[in-house]
């Protein structure tokens, strides 16, 4: 029999309840009653689904405790959609760390929602998960994106610095003006101030190809030579230059 473990954990009773052998109603009536009792002390439900290799959130998990869960953890998993989050609109906290979800991230609306956590994950694009956030999360307060190359941080790259940081937090509080929290940081009142002045210019933008680039400067350079070089005479010269330059 496949085991499935929903844990209730609250600040001070510091326990896991083990649902296994309470299968069919007997499982339904004893979750509801444990939530029951938690929300009446305001405790929060908490499902954990880690290190399950799984590439989608299980339909189950939806079905069973969507309805109650205030906080999903999905940490350590495979998950590319997060298309299974549909169920869960009471959430209040999801961890979503070590995946690989890309810059096609989609989230449900959940407007209870005020902390998220997508460490080490594979995004890229900044702006367009930030406009994304800001439309399906309004209450979000907490936000996480460290070892993601749209987080330009020194455990990334290298060649980022303290400044490359900065510029990335004045941006994303641009973008996100109810956060209080931005990875491991506070944000401060001077980082709000700086990013209502010039957050929209902090925009992080991926440096262009420099080989590339060159590679064409010196194709151009070369076919002007190879005008200049047939040209006969000193007229044909001018004219030539005179049309390289029009064509240009």
């Amino acid at each position: 029999m496949r085991v499935r473990r929903v844990f209730f954990q609250t600040s001070f009773i510091q326990q896991r309840v083990l649902v296994m052998l309470f299968p069919g109603r007997r499982l339904k009536l004893l979750v509801w009653t444990l939530n029951t009792i938690f929300n009446y002390l305001g405790l929060k439900t908490i499902v954990s689904y880690i290190s399950q290799d799984c590439e989608e959130i299980p339909e189950f998990l939806g079905r069973k405790y969507g309805h109650m869960a205030k906080r999903l953890d999905l940490s350590f998993n495979l998950l590319r959609s997060l298309e299974g989050l549909k169920t869960f609109s009471y959430l209040e906290e999801l961890i979503l760390d070590n995946n690989l979800l890309g810059n096609d991230l989609l989230l449900p609306r959940l407007p209870h929602l005020h902390t998220l956590t997508l460490n080490k994950n594979q995004i890229t694009e900044l702006e367009s998960l930030l406009d994304h956030l800001a439309e399906v999360v309004p209450s979000l307060q907490y936000l996480s994106l460290l070892g993601n190359v749209a987080c330009p941080n020194e455990l990334v790259c290298k060649e980022k610095d303290e400044d490359d940081y900065q510029r990335y937090r004045y941006f994303v509080l641009h973008k996100l003006t109810n956060l209080k929290f931005l990875d491991t940081r506070k944000v401060t009142r001077r980082e709000r101030e700086e990013a209502l002045v010039r957050g929209a210019f902090m925009k992080v933008v991926k440096p262009k190809d420099t080989k590339v680039s060159l590679y064409a400067s010196l194709a151009s350079l070369e076919n002007t030579e190879l005008k200049l070089t047939y040209a006969e005479e000193p007229g044909e010269l001018g004219e030539n230059v005179g049309k390289h330059v029009a064509s240009s």
